[in-house]
C-alpha cells in the first residue's frame, strides 16, 4: 500500500476520531512568548499545560497534527530515523486510557490502516528512569503478554538514562516516556547495525 502525506495524515487522524478523540488544528511552529523553547520540537509541546493535569476544553481524546522542527540532532538528519522539520502526527489520552489500548490501537491503525505487516514491527515501552516508573502495564496485562496481545511483535523496554533514547525531546528537558511501534527497516531493529 503506497499513500501520499494527504491519505497518511487522514488515515491517522480518521481512525483516532473513529474511536472519540478530538481533532486538534495545528498548533504555531514558533511557540508564544515565554516559551522555554524556541521552535516547537514535538507534537505533544503545544499540549503541555493539559498533559501536566490541567483539563483540556476539547475533553479527554485528542489527535492532531504538528508542524515541528529540531535542531539538537542535526548532525544526524538523514539517517533512518532523524528529521528536522516535518509534521509529526499525535493521539493523547489525558487520563481516559493508558498504555496497553495504546498499543491495541497502534496495532490496529498500523497493521489495518497502514497495511504494515507484524512481522515488520518493533515494538518499544518505556523503560522506566530515575523519575517515572517503567510502562509494565503495557507489557504485562494480567494474565496476557504482549506477544499474545499483539501477535509476534518483538517488544523492547527502553530506559533513556541506559542508552539511546527515542523519547528526548528538546533542551529544555521535556522528556515524555511513550510506548512506539515503528516498521523494522529490511526486518531489523531500528537504529540496529545492519
Amino acid at each position: 500500500m503506497t499513500l501520499n502525506a494527504t491519505e497518511t495524515i487522514s488515515t491517522f487522524t480518521g481512525f483516532f476520531a473513529s474511536r472519540g478523540h478530538h481533532l486538534l488544528p495545528g498548533g504555531s511552529l514558533v511557540p508564544a512568548a515565554g516559551d522555554p523553547v524556541l521552535f516547537t520540537t514535538s507534537g505533544m509541546h503545544p499540549l503541555t499545560p493539559y498533559l501536566e493535569g490541567r483539563p483540556h476544553p476539547d475533553g479527554r481524546r485528542l489527535t492532531g497534527v504538528q508542524r515541528c522542527l529540531r535542531t539538537t540532532d542535526l548532525e544526524e538528519v538523514g539517517d533512518e530515523i532523524h528529521l528536522t522539520a516535518f509534521q509529526m502526527l499525535g493521539s493523547w489520552s489525558l487520563g481516559d486510557y493508558e498504555g496497553p489500548q495504546s498499543l491495541r490501537w497502534g496495532f490496529e491503525l498500523v497493521t489495518g490502516g497502514f497495511g504494515i505487516g507484524p512481522d515488520l514491527l518493533y515494538a518499544t515501552v518505556f523503560g522506566g528512569d530515575e523519575q517515572v516508573e517503567p510502562d509494565l502495564a503495557s507489557v504485562r496485562a494480567p494474565g496476557r503478554p504482549v506477544r499474545a496481545r499483539l501477535g509476534d511483535v518483538r517488544v523492547d523496554r527502553r530506559r533513556p538514562a541506559g542508552g539511546h533514547s527515542w523519547h528526548r525531546l528538546a533542551l529544555d528537558g521535556t522528556v515524555e516516556p511513550r510506548d512506539h511501534a515503528v516498521p523494522a527497516a529490511g526486518g531489523r531493529q531500528p537504529g540496529a547495525a545492519a
